[in-house]
């Protein structure tokens, strides 16, 4: 699978469900476990969890979607992910609506290392243009 923004994650967008300037963002690592379904919504859809970062706020320019490096802590030795999946975070997983899924990173598959934390670098030209 190559990266993807969620379909219904964009509903969401347009709908101002979410505001990544203002609500709570998370990046979660999944295992090769999770495949990316098209229909997935919310984190409840989410399978082979292995991390995730702590809440950050995104900046929107030019149709670009960016935010800060992000430091997840969690992925343990024998773990290996596969993707990074960047939703909003409400503390309900049934209204933590997923916004895009990414498996071509550079550091991908990311084998864990106990007591490593993982550093996510977002590229120059954002996590994603719409």
């Amino acid at each position: 699978m190559a990266d993807a923004i969620y379909p219904l994650g964009k509903d969401h967008l347009l709908k101002k469900d979410i505001d990544v300037e203002v609500d709570d963002l998370k990046i979660v690592l999944v295992s090769s476990a999770y495949t990316y379904n098209a229909a997935h919504e919310d984190e409840e859809d989410l399978s082979g969890i292995l991390a995730e970062s702590a809440a950050f706020q995104a900046t929107v320019s030019a149709g670009v979607l960016d935010f800060p490096d992000v430091t997840i802590s969690g992925l343990d030795t024998g773990e290996t992910c596969a993707a990074y999946i960047l939703y909003m975070d409400t503390g309900t997983p049934a209204t933590s609506w997923l916004i895009a899924y990414k498996d071509s990173a550079a550091e991908l598959p990311l084998a864990g290392v106990t007591g490593i934390d993982v550093q996510l670098t977002v590229n120059g030209s954002g996590f994603f243009t719409l």
